[in-house]
């Protein structure tokens, strides 16, 4: 009974520094992954927020300039949402090119 008792701090600090060890090496990779994550979620909600305020303005302004009739013509074919519609084109078209060209670059530069 001895002998166990004396062994348990023994074995409490191999396991603790094994634990240790464990969870510095978890939080180092999934802090990396995670801020890799959160960066390229800002850069798309940038990115369709800006071809938000691109698309509202442009349908706006043309819609400012056609005479009423055309107007209301073109309410019984477009959605109400529309400037969301083409923000969300417009940027996984963006994301589409972006990993394209990214994966050509990768490419280009591995076979040097």
């Amino acid at each position: 009974m001895l002998v166990v008792a004396a062994a348990i701090p023994w074995l409490a600090s191999i396991l603790g520094a094994l634990l240790g060890e464990l969870v510095k090496w978890f939080a180092k990779y999934f802090t990396k992954k995670t801020a890799t994550y959160l960066a390229a979620s800002a850069s798309i909600l940038a990115l369709s927020a800006a071809y938000y305020a691109a698309g509202y303005a442009l349908i706006h302004s043309l819609l400012s300039y056609l005479p009423p009739n055309y107007e209301a013509a073109l309410a019984l074919v477009m959605p109400d949402n529309v400037e969301f519609c083409i923000s969300a084109i417009a940027t996984t078209r963006t994301a589409r090119w972006v990993f394209v060209w990214n994966y050509r670059w990768i490419q280009t530069t591995s076979l040097t």
